[in-house]
Order: C-alpha cells, then sequence, then structure tokens
C-alpha cells in the first residue's frame, strides 16, 4: 500500500464537546480514523438524526487523563492530536451554570502525570482541579502533547491541535486567556526539543452551532453579530477590543483541518483566517 493510501489517525480530547464533535465529524468526512478521549466514553448526546452517519464511525473511548496508560497507545499510533476541552469559568459551579440553559452540555477530559512546573501532580480525587483554569486549559494540554511527542515516531510528522481563543469575552476573569496564552507559549517551546512537530494553535471567538436554533447560544451569536456589524459600519471598529464577530463551529473544524494539511504551516490560526471557511 502506498504512503498516500494509508489512513491518518487523529484523537480528539473532549470528542463528545460542543466543538469537538464537529472536528470528529469533518475529521471521518475527510477519511480520517478518529478516536474521541473523554471522560465518559460516550457519543455526545442531543445530535440530529443524521449525525448518526459519522458518530458511528467514531471510536469512543473512556479515560482518566491523570492515568496516562488508558490512552498512552491510542497516541503511540496517532499523526495527529487535537485538545478540545477547557473551562470558560472558575468556581463549582461551572457547569450547573451551563447546564441552566435550555439545550447546553459540557464534557470535560483530564489528565495526570506532570509537565515541566507541575508539581506536585494532581490528584484526580480533588474535585476542585477540575474547575481550575491553570489545570484544565494549560496543563492537561501540556501533559497530552508531551505524552503524545515521547510515544510517537520522532521521525514522522506529528500535529497537535491546541483549542485556545481569541480574546477574553466581556465579563470573563482575566484568568481565562492568561491560561490559554501560557498554554500556547509552552506547547511552541516544545519546538525545542521534539523534531517534526507542528503545533497549530487556533484562536476562535465565541462559537456557535450551525445546526443548533433552540440553545442560548443562538441568542448570543444574535447579539454579537448586531453589534460587529454596528462596530465596522457605524463605529469605524473602534471597540474592536471587545466586540468580535462569532463563529461557527463547523467554520472552526474545517479550518483545523486545513492548517492540518498544510505541510509547512505551525503557530497561531486568528479568527480572521477562521472565519473564511
Amino acid at each position: 500500500m502506498s504512503s498516500s493510501a494509508v489512513q491518518k489517525s487523529l484523537v480528539v480530547f473532549g470528542g463528545n464537546g460542543f466543538l469537538g464533535r464537529r472536528i470528529c465529524q469533518q475529521g471521518i468526512q475527510k477519511g480520517y480514523k478518529i478516536t474521541s478521549m473523554s471522560r465518559s466514553g460516550a457519543p455526545p448526546k442531543n445530535i440530529l438524526p443524521s449525525d448518526n452517519q459519522w458518530v458511528e464511525k467514531v471510536n469512543w473511548k473512556k479515560v482518566n487523563i491523570f492515568d496516562p496508560e488508558t490512552y498512552a497507545d491510542e497516541l503511540a499510533t496517532s499523526n495527529i492530536v487535537v485538545h478540545s476541552l477547557g473551562i470558560l469559568l472558575e468556581g463549582r459551579n461551572y457547569k450547573e451554570t451551563l447546564n441552566s440553559f435550555p439545550g447546553s452540555k459540557n464534557s470535560s477530559v483530564f489528565c495526570k502525570n506532570g509537565v515541566s512546573s507541575i508539581s506536585p501532580y494532581p490528584n484526580p480525587m480533588d474535585k476542585s482541579i477540575y474547575n481550575s483554569y491553570d489545570y484544565m486549559n494549560r496543563q492537561s494540554a501540556l501533559i497530552a502533547c508531551r505524552e503524545f511527542l515521547e510515544k510517537t515516531d520522532p521521525f514522522s510528522k506529528r500535529t497537535f491541535v491546541y483549542i485556545s481563543a481569541d480574546q477574553n469575552f466581556v465579563g470573563i476573569p482575566h484568568g481565562y486567556l492568561d491560561s490559554k496564552r501560557k498554554a500556547e507559549s509552552e506547547i511552541l517551546q516544545m519546538k525545542q526539543n521534539f523534531e517534526n512537530f507542528q503545533p497549530i494553535l487556533m484562536r476562535p471567538s465565541f462559537m456557535f452551532d450551525e445546526t443548533i436554533s433552540n440553545d442560548f447560544r443562538v441568542i448570543l451569536k444574535d447579539g454579537l453579530s448586531l453589534l460587529n456589524y454596528v462596530n465596522k459600519n457605524l463605529l469605524n471598529d473602534t471597540l474592536s477590543s471587545f466586540v468580535r464577530p462569532p463563529v461557527s463551529t463547523q467554520k472552526v473544524a474545517r479550518c483545523i483541518f486545513d492548517k492540518i494539511e498544510e505541510e509547512k504551516f505551525d503557530g497561531p490560526v486568528l479568527l480572521e483566517e477562521i472565519l473564511k471557511h
């Protein structure tokens, strides 16, 4: 079999989440072998009947990322890893806040072994770490990335996609974006120690799903779109540091695969580039 006929393997941490499911869908449609890793190991809920066509083709795997033995084998045989998990708000009521909106769901994946400054290793029984920007948005990505690079062939191209953020949303603590930017910086630094490493840092703004019409995100999307129109057309972009256009999870997923397939690309992917898809 020629190398061009070999099916590429891709792992999505948080593949049953709001964005993760669309990454899995796009990967299946493009002919990738897709494995979703999550705490439940279950497919996403509240999907359309048409989604069953790709959902049944994904390998839905239950893992505890605080225990790398539960996912190390999958990483060793994968060309690409996508880290699509994290928290928008810290605090024990984060999930309850999200789930108070109709149609809202939240899923997370967690990790174990320490990386660089992670000491002592997080205790998986300590529920407070699940609501920490540093653990969930930064350290989980670094752990997954290093585990991936250490387990895979250094002579082959290894791609790690990190879902970062365009900028802070109004009302969201600065710790959210700080944790994302720190993760970006440390992932990029790994290029110094690992050959054939392609880090891709996606920076979407507020995301919505094109197929969902009764979710609270649709209301926020419409409001943000209106504000962005006013800012662009009436205020000469004076509010660009506060008002940014929303983007669909489908566009983010399509952009991810376009960047994966760009042989020479690495680094941040800005919102303006994502919106073109």
